[in-house]
């Protein structure tokens, strides 16, 4: 999970900018999540285009779709990521998911989670049939409530292998809202229409769980959108297009 859009949480965020990058975006499987993750947004919406990366963390996305020839915009509730990420060249404010720019984008992507940290999907529905222009994609990748995989890594480490519903973010808690891919399209359905979904990271545990199921990686993502597995990855990939 990367830094998500939790308002009250932000100076947790903060502290946890520092390292993030050698935690989380150095980890071999996260580069191959990431990738899959921009190679369905250039299917559905091709460069160049207009995006806005909403909880940017400390840009690694926003670098990844600039050199893929997008304008690229970026927001997150923590200044301390807005700072690494614009460090890096992105063009990043402090911003919230439920209050986006005034523009509209070709593509709105809320990456590993950001979703997950919202408490309701009310503000981020509104928000992204606003901004998200006619024909527009928006592309969600959520935590789901159930991950195989990670659950058999907790138990063979002698822990409670069930997803629960906070996420220690430098040393506090943050409350977390597993949403599986149904979810999410049936509260964006009014005004987007699903065009796929499928499971990242099936075969293999999340980072924190160690290892890197390297080897796995190309099956991983051959088994992902089969309609049994779309929601027992560590996140699911949604992309939803603007009608």
């Amino acid at each position: 999970m990367r830094v998500p859009m939790a308002t009250g949480f932000s100076h947790a965020f903060d502290r946890e900018a520092e390292g993030y990058a050698v935690r989380w975006n150095s980890r071999l499987r996260v580069r191959h999540w990431r990738a899959r993750i921009a190679a369905a947004a250039i299917a559905a919406m091709p460069p160049p285009g207009r995006l806005l990366d909403v909880g940017c963390g400390d840009g690694a996305d926003a670098c990844l779709f600039g050199a893929a020839g997008y304008e690229v915009h970026g927001i997150d509730i923590s200044p301390g990521m807005v700072a690494r990420a614009s460090a890096l060249g992105v063009q990043a404010e402090v911003g919230e998911a439920e209050r986006l720019p005034t523009e509209t984008y070709d593509i709105v992507l809320a990456n590993f989670g950001v979703v997950n940290c919202l408490d309701g999907l009310t503000g981020l529905v509104r928000e992204a049939t606003r901004v998200v222009r006619p024909g527009g994609v928006l592309i969600l990748v959520t935590m789901c409530r159930h991950a195989p995989m990670e659950s058999l890594a907790r138990l063979a480490r002698g822990r409670w292998p069930r997803r629960g519903g906070v996420a220690r973010v430098a040393g506090e808690q943050v409350p977390v809202y597993y949403r599986d891919p149904g979810e999410l399209i049936a509260a964006f359905g009014e005004a987007f229409t699903a065009e796929r979904v499928e499971a990242i990271g099936i075969l293999v545990p999340p980072p924190d769980e160690g290892g890197e199921g390297a080897r796995l990686a190309g099956l991983d993502a051959l088994v992902s959108r089969l309609p049994i597995a779309r929601r027992l990855g560590d996140h699911a990939l949604v992309v939803l297009r603007r009608r």
